[in-house]
């Protein structure tokens, strides 16, 4: 991400949580809000992807902060493990690995809206024990060309992957 891009999107994310607290938090809110997600990884650079339902697209596990979650750090493990059945996930930083602000299309129990989503970097050493849940209609663990071409179709997909591919080489 640009420097001017990146500041720009945390400038708007902290301007969410100033006009609104925690409303900014909950999907309740109707215009945006916050969410998690984690580029699941494994020791062998391989890349969960799921094929969300609802959108039709192939994305990252993760799904909105709900209020018993601690932090987003642990919203995006609890996705994770609700979307890919791997219980075994830990962090590969305790911080953000990315920030993305995008927007969800209007459906018909719901208006368009943001998402500002706070990215994490997880790792598994069960790949083979992914059960997919309702909200994906597939799920795979991408690498190589596989992963490479996924990569290439938006640049918000790259950033993550890239920053969570090189933590797990520098451990």
């Amino acid at each position: 991400m640009q420097a001017n891009q990146l500041m720009e999107t945390k400038r708007r994310m902290v301007s969410l949580v100033e006009e609104h607290g925690a409303l900014a938090l909950s999907r309740q809110h109707p215009t945006a809000h916050f969410t998690a997600s984690a580029i699941v990884c494994t020791p062998d650079h391989q890349v969960l992807a799921l094929h969300h339902r609802k959108l039709q697209r192939w994305l990252q596990p993760g799904g909105h902060i709900e209020a018993d979650d601690s932090s987003p750090l642990i919203a995006s493990v609890r996705e994770a493990q609700e979307e890919s059945g791997l219980t075994d996930l830990i962090p590969l930083a305790p911080y953000p690995i990315d920030l993305d602000i995008h927007t969800i299309p209007a459906r018909a129990d719901e208006a368009e809206h943001e998402h500002f989503d706070i990215r994490y970097a997880l790792l598994t050493q069960s790949p083979h024990l992914i059960e997919k849940s309702d909200e994906s209609t597939a799920l795979k663990w991408l690498a190589g060309q596989e992963l490479t071409t996924w990569m290439e179709t938006s640049t918000s997909i790259l950033r993550p992957i890239s920053v969570a591919l090189q933590l797990l080489s520098d451990r």
